[in-house]
């Protein structure tokens, strides 16, 4: 009998660039609790379809580091093997959540699932008997997203999917772990998996199979200070584009990458063009008033006619759909479902536009309780000048209970901070994460510091006070292990 999800399975696969590289993961132990098991996340399958009870793995990492792509390449690769997986990404969510009477339980559940059968896979019959006999394993692709979408069923049908009573195994990707409340109050095992960013092996296999010489564009990467940033794949795969383009210096921040990929379309721009864009609205607006559109949407998408009509609104050009057809050429941009419709290709890219947007103002809270994570981040690194960025934005960090986001500030902009900002940052980074804050709440910053291995040069900065027992000095080079001291670090209270 041929493989009914064969199709589906190809139709996933066009979703992997081709330089990918299975990230690491780190997943709880078996063996005790509290240890994790440090895999390659090419054996996720085996992991989610080995459990013997209904779970809910929950994978998460900051945005850009591969969440989308490997959910695409694990429900792939189950296909593949004729195990049923469905990936639903927050519109499809959405659509299958309409389809679903409430109040939810079980067989509401079920229903959902019948309703969010893909295209590619034909035969109701089939699929119902998949789903009763609980074969399934749902793929939620971005539960921040559906979260946000002002979608109150689908949000209560993500809730009952994630911590309910139902038989099918979640594979959810997610910026921010669960936290410990919802573990204590889920009604299903959840598994926590963590997506660790590239170290320098992961880069150099990526850089290989995208063509490069690893040696030499690390050394470019290195140079402008984004070898920190560049362990996101997003950052990894635009330093890399923009390397085989023959761009030798690259942009010092993160913010800069994305401004200069959106100068670099994916077709050469001609005369008349170029000579448009010397007026504006430019590039920059126009991808800023793009990332407003989507957000205002509630799904990141926009129409050509909201962004002609904005732009009319704002500058009275009378060449709007001139200059709509540019930014639809930027490698940023792409098609999305439904007619004229498009989205940024990464949600990062939207968090990047409304940073663009509020970048001439004082950084704002909203973008961080709305869950735009990369805001501060790209908000500090679109500024001409970066002394006093760390007290800039300490005020908004403090008051979103948010101190973890200057290790994203750090990724971010490492090449383009004075070294003064960066002592202060660490500073700060102290104060906020003394002993008394939660343990995973250290314990996941950790694997952030770890990942980035800023740990070395914050020692040489004299940055890092050890809060050890019996300890109140200064870290130094001489004191052992950076990475053993940095775990001690974060393994004090309960």
């Amino acid at each position: 009998m041929s493989n009914p999800f064969y199709i589906y399975a190809e139709s996933l696969s066009r979703r992997i660039p081709s330089a990918f590289v299975w990230p690491t993961i780190t997943a709880q132990s078996d063996e005790e609790e509290g240890d994790e098991d440090i895999l390659s996340s090419n054996v996720l399958h085996k992991i989610v379809y080995g459990a013997g009870v209904p779970t809910t793995f929950w994978i998460s990492a900051p945005g850009g580091h591969g969440k989308t792509t490997l959910a695409a390449a694990f429900a792939s690769q189950a296909c593949m093997a004729a195990r049923p997986c469905l990936v639903l990404e927050a519109r499809q969510f959405s659509i299958a959540a309409a389809s679903t009477d409430a109040p939810l339980g079980a067989s509401h559940i079920q229903q959902f699932a019948f309703a969010a059968k893909p295209n590619e896979i034909f035969g109701d019959k089939e699929w119902r008997g998949i789903i009763d006999k609980a074969r399934l394993v749902i793929v939620i692709d971005g539960v921040a997203e559906i979260q946000r979408s002002n979608d109150l069923l689908a949000t209560k049908i993500l809730n009952v999917l994630l911590f309910g009573r139902h038989p099918f195994s979640v594979v959810a990707f997610s910026r921010l772990p669960p936290s410990d409340e919802q573990i204590d109050a889920s009604f299903r095992a959840i598994s926590n998996i963590t997506i660790r960013a590239f170290d320098d092996q992961g880069r150099r296999d990526y850089l290989k199979k995208y063509g490069l010489n690893p040696d030499e564009a690390i050394r470019h990467l290195r140079s402008a200070g984004l070898e920190a940033a560049s362990s996101s794949p997003l950052v990894l795969s635009l330093g890399a584009r923009l390397i085989r383009a023959g761009e030798g210096d690259l942009p010092n921040s993160r913010a800069d990458l994305f401004l200069a990929t959106l100068q670099h379309p994916e077709r050469t721009l001609n005369t008349a063009e170029r000579l448009l864009l010397e007026r504006p609205p430019g590039l920059g607006s126009l991808a800023a008033t793009a990332a407003a559109i989507g957000f205002a949407n509630g799904d990141n998408a926009f129409t050509r006619s909201e962004l002609a009509d904005l732009q009319k609104q704002t500058w009275k050009n009378n060449d709007a759909e001139k200059r709509t057809d540019l930014l639809l050429a930027s490698y940023l941009v792409e098609p999305a479902a439904g007619h004229n419709r498009y989205m940024y290709s990464h949600p990062s890219f939207t968090e990047f536009g409304i940073a663009l947007t509020l970048s001439s103002r004082d950084p704002e809270r909203w973008p961080i309780t709305a869950g735009l994570e990369n805001y501060i981040g790209d908000w500090c690194g679109l500024q001409d000048r970066l002394d006093g960025a760390a007290v800039a934005v300490s005020e908004v960090l403090r008051d979103c209970g948010r101190p973890d986001l200057y290790v994203d500030l750090l990724i971010a902009n490492y090449g383009k901070l004075p070294k003064s900002e960066i002592v202060e940052i660490w500073r700060r980074l102290n104060i906020a994460l003394h002993p008394h804050q939660p343990r995973a709440f250290r314990d996941g910053i950790v694997r952030d510091w770890l990942s980035y291995r800023f740990f070395c040069d914050a020692i040489h900065f004299g940055s890092v006070i050890c809060l050890g027992p019996g300890r109140g000095g200064l870290l130094t080079t001489e004191s052992g292990s950076e990475e053993l001291l940095l775990r001690e670090f974060f393994r004090l209270g309960p």
